[in-house]
């Protein structure tokens, strides 16, 4: 299967994962910038754990919403977030900073169809309720202070549902 059939597959949600992984591939495309001391002191946070359906998503100003959102369903336990099932499943290590508003989030990869990359993207959490907003940046692009991901800024942000 050619990458251009694996994008079509995945949708918008799987697709920004997928540059993720690319952008951020062991081959150094970013340097080593920020790989060393830019996880210590940030523990887990169990608040996120959960089944979650992501309900909109927003990428370069664009939103999208309900059917257009092709791999909805997230998983995160107290580490790891889990993101589709079977040869499209992305699983992402996370940590928090609990002692910031709304929490600073560290992802990484930890496996995809693409590999893994411990490269560090930066972002915020929240959950308030049944409701969590998740927005990251793409290495290289500066952490977001908001949730908001207009155009011309590489990140990608979500809202979630808890699923019952």
């Amino acid at each position: 299967m050619n990458n251009s059939t694996v994008l079509n597959r995945v949708g918008l949600t799987s697709l920004s994962l997928a540059l993720l992984a690319f952008l951020s591939s062991p081959s150094g495309m970013f340097g080593d910038e920020g790989k060393t001391g830019e996880t210590a002191g940030l523990e887990a946070s169990p608040d996120l754990t959960g089944k979650w359906k992501i309900i909109s998503m927003e990428s370069d100003g664009e939103k999208k919403t309900g059917s257009e959102i092709t791999m909805a369903a997230v998983r995160f336990d107290k580490s790891k977030l889990y993101l589709g099932e079977g040869e499209f499943s992305f699983v992402m290590n996370y940590k928090t900073d609990s002692s910031k508003r709304p929490h600073s989030v560290v992802l990484s990869i930890a496996s995809s169809p693409f590999g893994a990359d411990d490269t560090p993207h930066f972002g915020l959490v929240s959950r308030s309720g049944d409701t969590m907003k998740l927005i990251y940046a793409m290495p290289g692009e500066s952490a977001p202070k908001e949730f908001k991901a207009p155009a011309g800024k590489r990140y990608r942000n979500m809202v979630l549902e808890l699923v019952k």
